[in-house]
């Protein structure tokens, strides 16, 4: 909540509030409704997906990034250390050292922070 209270001001003013993706009060209907509007003559759209986007955020880019806007280092260590925790895979703990928690609930506001950027 506190992240998203920070960026989704900024998502709105720059990108013209065109972001869509796991943003609060904003859906895919609301996207579909703005190409109908912006996009008259429009006979094709194409919906696309970033493959490995969540995998492969750069924890050190990402921590640089909050610092930005955050001056409260206890809580961008908060963030970046829950990005670093660690997974399970096949019975065995993995560093984890690119990436969201898979599933996390921040991930994809962290990704949207990312990307924006």
């Amino acid at each position: 909540m506190i992240l998203d209270t920070i960026y989704d001001p900024m998502f709105t003013k720059k990108h013209l509030d065109s972001n869509y993706g796991f943003r609060k009060e904003k859906s895919t209907h609301q996207a579909i409704d703005k190409l109908k509007m912006v996009g008259v003559n429009l006979e094709w759209v194409i919906e696309g997906d970033i493959k490995g986007a969540y995998d492969n955020i750069n924890h050190d880019i990402m921590k640089k990034i909050l610092l930005e806007t955050i001056s409260d280092t206890t809580f961008v260590d908060f963030i970046v250390n829950g990005m670093k925790s660690g997974a399970i895979h096949k019975g065995h703990f993995e560093n984890t050292f690119l990436g969201t928690p898979q599933g996390g609930i921040a991930s994809p506001i962290l990704f949207n922070i990312y990307i924006h950027v």
